[in-house]
């Protein structure tokens, strides 16, 4: 251990409110998403006078620069009822529409749409008070409220290294639950991380088995790995057919829905529970785990079995196990998700075509004569690629299939083999 970071860490309870607690919750709900819907109806209109039908960007952006919302305190005026909840939670809103058009008009995020009462609803506080959680008596002190009883049986470990409270988060989910999430500031010390060879492994995803890795076991079979939706589609779907029965609005649907959400709540959380225990017991085991960088929604759009893309949450397991690696010995690297792992001979490096053209599930090299079934092989390429890039040097806009290449060229000028055999070598 070394030097100290400071990361940003959240801390998630689940609330348990009285009526009257509820009822301002519900209130600062209410208050927080009409600010938002507000402000995005404004610019919405200002859009549809005076910029549609402009084909010059350049003088969209001109114009646009003009706007000019109104300003909260006016619309405090205006609606006396935004007073009655706590004003940092309305300035937050504000922040929010103006944060979610950055990105809109930076290209990294769609148009942004009206919130709804029936989704997730939540609202922010950014000055809470440093010591607002007692462990002893199980509360939380949230602004303008007061105390709130919560469930947790202890303070996790990190805890003592926390520096300061940066926000809090109060959210009501579809089945009726509440939850607050609270961001700290924690120093941790810094791992000097090694690479051991030994300790290194390759994961390629599969839309059946989540993923095999290179030691030949796959998630499913051997990891106690359950698609969740598939493994209770019966419940499931008995569920949606009682809720689509009733009259919309009614209170009979109202009572079908929530135990609809409570059940898709439940798969959720069993299916983050195995993402959390899969991904802590990688990153202790390995100190080098390779992934392909892969666009899953590209993937869905051409493929008929779309429904276990999305069951499996590939982009949650891989940013969980990205995220921990950082407290742990172990490196996650993702290569070219144009890197052919599926077609490589893990042996010679011979690139056979008819792989991903014939869709073969077992082939034989033709040059080594190696047997090779196509997932194993490709997790095995995945880990070779991946200690290729640790051990050779690149440059900074140099790919990790490059490197590779890199390092079979010095390995080959290195040799006395013959020049037919050089050219097996490479990866085409």
């Amino acid at each position: 251990m070394s030097n100290t970071n400071i990361r940003n860490i959240a801390l998630k309870l689940r609330l348990y409110p009285t009526k009257e607690q509820e009822c301002y919750f519900n209130k600062t709900f209410g208050c927080s998403r009409f600010i938002y819907n507000y402000y995005l109806s404004e610019r919405n209109t200002f859009y549809e006078k005076n910029i549609k039908g402009i084909e010059n960007k350049e003088q969209r952006k001109e114009i646009y620069k003009t706007f000019k919302e109104t300003p909260l305190r006016e619309l405090k005026e205006k609606y006396p009822w935004l007073k009655e909840v706590e004003s940092q939670t309305l300035c937050t809103s504000q922040m929010n529409i103006q944060n979610s058009f950055s990105r809109f008009f930076k290209g990294e995020s769609k148009h942004p749409r009206f919130h709804s009462k029936r989704g997730k609803n939540t609202f922010k506080s950014c000055m809470p008070s440093q010591n607002l959680l007692d462990w002893n008596n199980h509360t939380i002190r949230i602004p303008k409220i007061g105390k709130v009883y919560f469930k947790c049986s202890k303070a996790p470990k990190w805890y003592k290294n926390r520096s300061r409270v940066c926000n809090i988060t109060v959210s009501k989910v579809p089945s009726g639950k509440y939850y607050v999430s609270i961001l700290f500031e924690v120093r941790f010390n810094e791992i000097e991380k090694k690479i051991d060879e030994s300790k290194s492994i390759g994961l390629d995803f599969d839309c059946d088995d989540c993923y095999i890795d290179s030691n030949g076991k796959s998630a499913l079979k051997d990891f106690r790995f359950i698609k969740q939706k598939q493994y209770k589609l019966k419940k499931l779907s008995h569920l949606q057919r009682q809720m689509i029965r009733k009259h919309k609005n009614s209170k009979n649907y109202c009572k079908a829905r929530t135990k609809l959400a409570r059940f898709e709540e439940h798969i959720s959380n069993c299916r983050k529970d195995w993402i959390e225990k899969e991904t802590l017991r990688l990153v202790k085991n390995y100190t080098v785990i390779g992934i392909e960088n892969l666009s899953i929604q590209g993937m869905m759009r051409g493929s008929r079995n779309a429904k276990n893309y999305l069951d499996i949450a590939w982009s949650t397991f891989v940013s969980k196990l990205e995220w921990k690696s950082n407290f742990h010995n172990c490196q996650v690297i993702k290569i070219d998700r144009f890197f052919a792992s599926s077609q490589l001979c893990s042996c010679c490096g011979y690139k056979n075509k008819e792989v991903a053209t014939k869709h073969l599930e077992m082939w034989k090299c033709p040059q080594c004569g190696q047997i090779h079934q196509r997932d194993i092989n490709a997790a095995t390429n995945i880990r070779n690629e991946v200690l290729n890039i640790l051990t050779v040097p690149r440059g900074p806009g140099e790919s990790s299939v490059k490197a590779s290449e890199k390092k079979l060229l010095n390995i080959c000028q290195n040799s006395l083999s013959p020049a037919n055999k050089l050219v097996n070598l490479a990866l085409a």
